[in-house]
C-alpha cells in the first residue's frame, strides 16, 4: 500500500486514463461542525492504490503542498470513477478542493443491472469479483469515532496502517468494478447512467443548501399540536368519563368495546382487538366525535414527534434543514430522501421531505427566507398520462391531447352524470377509482383502498360495476395488463421505455399470492419509472437553467412529482413561466434527444409561487 509519496502518486495517476477516488471522513455530513477528511484514496491501475492523509495525526506534510497536488490531478480530464460519488464530491467542495469531472458511479452501474441486489461497496466485491467483505478491519474504529462525536470527546483517529490498507483497497475495488460492470450495461442502461450522473450533480448542490424553515414557525406549530393533542383528550373525557391513553392500544381497546360497545372491526397477529386507523375510521360513523378526537390526537402527535421536534434539532445555523438523496433508494427508480445525519451508523432522525404528507399545515413549515419566494413545480397527473401512453389507450389520450381532465370524465361515467353537473365530491371518487384501478386492482381490495385513501365508501356490488364501467369506458387498459403479464411471466422482468428494468423473480414463485404482486408491480413499475425519470430530468434542465443564466434561484429538490426551487422575489414569477415551459416542453424533446423515446402525449405542470410550501400561494400557473 502506498501513501503520502506525492510525486510518485502524481507521476502515477496523470498517466492513467481511469483513476478512482474515495474518501474516508469524520462523520457523514461535511456541514457538521466536527467532520473532517481523514484521507484521500485514488486508483489509476488495479492493485495500485495511493492514499493521501489529510486530517489524520499521521500527516506530517504541509496541507498547502498536499492540496496543490489534489487539486491539480482533481482538474485533470479523465474517467473519474466512484462509488456513490456525490457523497465524495459534496466532502471535497465544502472543504476547498477542486471537484473532478465525475463522470462513473458503480453503484448506479450497480443498481441499473439488478435493483434488487445490496449495493455497498464490500457487497459488489463479493459478487461480482469474488473478494471476501473486508469492511470489519474498520467497523470497531468507526464505532469509536461515531461515539466520540456523540458525546463530544475527542477523535479516536485508527491507526494509520488499517486506515490506509482499508481505504486504499475501497478505491482498488471501485476502479476494478468500474471495469466489470461497465461492459455488462446495454446502451440505454448506458445511456440511463449518464442521466443520472447529471441528477448527481444537480442532487451535490440541494444537498448543500437544503429547506428554509424559521425555527419559531416550527415551534409554534409544535405548540399548536400539543394544545390540539389536549382538547382531543379533554372531549374523549368528556364524552365518555374515561381519561384515556391514546398512545396505548389497550386503553385505547377498552375504550372503544368495553366503554363504548363498539364492534371489533379486526383483529392484530396477537389476536388483540385492532385498534388502527383502518378499524377508527370503520368506526367513526357510530361514535364520530371520539373517533375524531382519536384520530386528531394521533395526527398531531405524528407532527409533533416525527417532524417538528426532529426538524427543530437538524436546523444549521442558517435556519435549514439539510438532506441526503439516494438516487439508488428504490426499485422503481424514485428517489428516496433522508434528513442528514451528522455520524454513521446514525438512523435518520424524523421524517424526512419524501414522507410528508400532501397536507399544507405541515409543509407550511417549508417556508423562504427573506426576500425570496418558493416554487413548486408539479407534473399535473403524470402517472395517468405515463399509463395511458404505454396501454395506448385511446379515449385517455383522446382526453389528454383534448386538455380534458380525467378525473372529471371517469367521475362523469361513474355517476352517470353529464360533465357539468359532476361535483367536487364527484371528481374526489374518481380519482379512487382512477389509481385504484389503473394498475388491475381487484373490486374487493379496491373498496379498503379507496375508504382508507379517499374515505369513499363502496360497496362490493358497487366496487364490481365501477370496476365494470371503468374498464369499458378505457378499454386499452385490461389487454395492456395482459400483455405486461404474458411478457413478465415468460421474461422475468420488464423494461420502461427509457431502459430501466425490473427484475421480478417471484413471477415464478410457486406462491400465486407473490406471483400476482409480481404481476402489479410489472404493469406499475414502468408507469412509476417513467414518471419518475421525467420529474428528474425536469430539476436537471431547470437546474442547468439557473446555472446558464446566473438567475438568483436554487433548486431544493424533487419530492413525489414536483420540483421545489427557491427563488429572489424579483425573479421567481419570471422563471416560474420559464420553468412551467421547461416541464412541458423541454423535457419531452430532451428525453427524446436522449433516450429515442417520443413521449406521444402532452405534459401539463401546476406551478405556484407561494410564501410556504403548500399555503399562502400568491399566484398559480395552470
Amino acid at each position: 500500500m502506498r501513501y503520502t509519496n506525492l510525486d510518485e502518486m502524481y507521476k502515477a495517476i496523470s498517466r492513467a486514463e481511469r483513476v478512482a477516488f474515495d474518501l474516508e471522513t469524520v462523520g457523514l455530513d461535511p456541514q457538521f461542525s466536527r467532520a473532517s477528511i481523514m484521507c484521500i484514496s485514488l486508483c489509476g491501475e488495479p492493485g495500485k492504490p495511493y492514499v493521501v492523509l489529510w486530517d489524520h495525526p499521521a500527516n506530517k506534510l504541509p496541507k498547502d503542498e498536499v492540496k496543490v497536488v489534489l487539486d491539480e490531478l482533481f482538474a485533470q480530464e479523465k474517467v473519474w470513477i466512484a462509488q456513490n460519488g456525490k457523497f465524495d464530491c459534496v466532502w471535497l467542495r465544502q472543504f476547498g478542493f477542486t471537484v473532478p469531472a465525475h463522470s462513473h458511479d458503480t453503484i448506479i452501474m450497480a443498481h441499473l443491472l439488478d435493483e434488487n441486489q445490496p449495493k455497498n461497496v464490500e457487497s459488489l466485491a463479493s459478487r461480482y469479483l469474488g473478494v471476501p467483505d473486508w469492511s470489519q478491519a474498520m467497523a470497531g474504529h468507526f464505532n469509536a469515532i461515531n461515539k466520540a462525536l456523540r458525546e463530544g470527546k475527542s477523535i479516536p483517529y485508527p491507526p494509520v496502517e488499517d486506515l490506509v490498507t482499508y481505504a486504499g483497497r475501497d478505491a482498488d475495488i471501485e476502479l476494478q468494478l468500474f471495469n466489470k460492470l461497465r461492459p455488462k450495461l446495454d446502451p440505454s442502461q448506458r445511456r440511463l447512467h449518464d442521466f443520472l450522473m447529471d441528477v448527481s450533480w444537480t442532487l451535490e448542490e440541494v444537498e448543500a443548501l437544503g429547506v428554509y424553515m424559521r425555527l419559531e414557525d416550527l415551534e409554534q406549530l409544535e405548540k399548536d399540536m400539543e394544545e390540539r393533542m389536549e382538547r382531543a383528550l379533554d372531549l374523549i373525557e368528556e364524552r365518555t368519563g374515561v381519561r384515556v391513553n391514546p398512545n396505548s392500544p389497550q386503553q385505547v381497546a377498552s375504550l372503544l368495546f368495553d366503554t363504548l360497545k363498539l364492534p371489533v372491526v379486526d383483529i392484530t397477529d396477537t389476536d388483540a382487538p385492532s385498534t388502527g386507523q383502518h378499524t377508527l375510521k370503520v368506526l367513526r360513523k357510530k361514535a364520530p366525535e371520539v373517533i375524531d378526537a382519536l384520530l386528531s390526537y394521533r395526527k398531531a402527535k405524528k407532527y409533533v414527534g416525527s417532524y417538528l421536534k426532529p426538524w427543530k434539532s437538524l436546523l444549521n445555523d442558517k435556519s435549514r434543514l439539510r438532506s441526503s438523496f439516494n438516487i439508488t433508494g428504490t426499485v422503481t427508480g424514485r428517489l428516496s430522501c433522508q434528513n442528514q445525519s451528522p455520524w454513521r451508523g446514525t438512523k435518520s432522525v424524523g421524517m424526512s421531505l419524501h414522507q410528508v404528507p400532501r397536507d399544507g399545515e405541515i409543509r407550511s413549515v417549508v417556508t423562504a427566507p427573506s426576500g425570496r419566494l418558493l416554487i413548486v413545480a408539479d407534473y399535473s397527473q403524470i402517472e395517468l398520462r405515463v399509463a395511458a401512453a404505454l396501454a395506448n389507450e385511446e379515449r385517455m389520450i383522446e382526453a389528454y391531447r383534448k386538455g380534458e381532465d380525467l378525473h372529471m370524465l371517469t367521475a362523469s361515467v361513474v355517476s352517470g352524470k353529464p360533465l357539468d353537473e359532476v361535483t367536487k365530491e364527484d371528481r374526489s371518487k374518481a380519482k379512487a377509482v382512477n389509481f385504484g384501478f389503473l394498475y388491475g386492482m381487484g373490486h374487493r381490495t379496491f373498496i379498503d383502498y379507496a375508504f382508507d385513501n379517499y374515505g369513499i365508501e363502496f360497496s362490493e356490488a358497487e366496487a364490481k360495476q365501477v370496476r365494470n364501467q371503468y374498464f369499458r369506458l378505457y378499454k386499452g387498459l385490461l389487454p395492456w395488463h395482459r400483455k405486461v403479464e404474458d411478457f413478465v411471466r415468460r421474461h422475468g422482468f420488464i423494461r420502461s421505455p427509457l431502459g430501466r428494468v425490473r427484475n421480478l423473480p417471484d413471477i415464478h414463485s410457486p406462491d400465486p399470492s407473490l406471483q400476482h404482486s409480481a404481476v402489479r408491480q410489472a404493469i406499475n413499475s414502468p408507469v412509476q419509472a417513467t414518471a419518475s425519470d421525467f420529474t428528474l430530468m425536469a430539476m436537471v434542465l431547470v437546474h442547468e437553467y439557473i446555472l446558464r443564466q446566473s438567475l438568483p434561484a436554487n433548486v431544493l429538490g424533487q419530492v413525489h412529482d414536483s420540483v421545489l426551487v427557491e427563488a429572489d422575489e424579483d425573479f421567481a414569477y419570471s422563471l416560474a413561466e420559464d420553468i412551467k415551459d421547461i416541464m412541458e416542453n423541454e423535457v419531452p424533446l430532451e428525453v427524446y434527444h436522449r433516450f429515442g423515446y417520443r413521449f406521444p402525449l402532452p405534459l401539463a405542470a401546476e406551478v405556484e409561487i407561494c410564501r410556504r410550501w403548500g399555503s399562502d400561494i400568491l399566484k398559480v400557473l395552470a
